[in-house]
């Protein structure tokens, strides 16, 4: 399926999330048209028509237009649950992203309790947090060391 774009009102909250300026916003509602699908080729035509959009914005832009579009699209099944790692692309594509349980379990190598007891309760808590699921952690840490070499 080519790309397609959509400013609807679920595109104009997301450069909320993106911090557009209050100038880029004014121009974006006043010169790109509203509820109309557009595929790429028009949607880039309506962005050159916007020349207060620096580079940064009018990549923003474009990203809560294509996930406007997804998200309301039929063709096919919205993805409601993403399991990924933290990359920021998969923030806003669906309502529940977790993450895989080695990116998650970086997190707590991370920490560096200072208090005795502190660090017997994390060292418990790494070895129940894989000790709980050994299929899906050997399969993970044996792909991922295969991925690295």
């Amino acid at each position: 399926m080519p790309p397609h774009y959509l400013y609807n009102e679920p595109a104009k909250r997301l450069p909320d999330t993106f911090r557009l300026a209050g100038k880029a916003r004014v121009a974006i509602d006043a010169q790109l048209p509203a509820d109309v699908v557009m595929n790429e080729s028009e949607f880039n035509a309506q962005l050159t028509r916007i020349d207060t959009l620096g580079s940064r914005e009018r990549v923003h832009l474009t990203e809560a237009c294509a996930i406007a579009f997804y998200q309301q699209q039929t063709d096919f099944p919205i993805i409601e649950r993403l399991m990924a790692d933290d990359a920021p692309q998969f923030k806003l594509l669906t309502l529940f992203l977790y993450l895989c349980l080695i990116h998650d379990a970086r997190h707590y190598k991370k920490l560096k309790p200072f208090v005795p007891l502190h660090q017997q309760v994390l060292a418990g808590f790494r070895s129940l947090y894989w000790a709980t699921t050994p299929s899906y952690s050997s399969i993970s840490l044996s792909q991922h060391r295969i991925k690295k070499k």
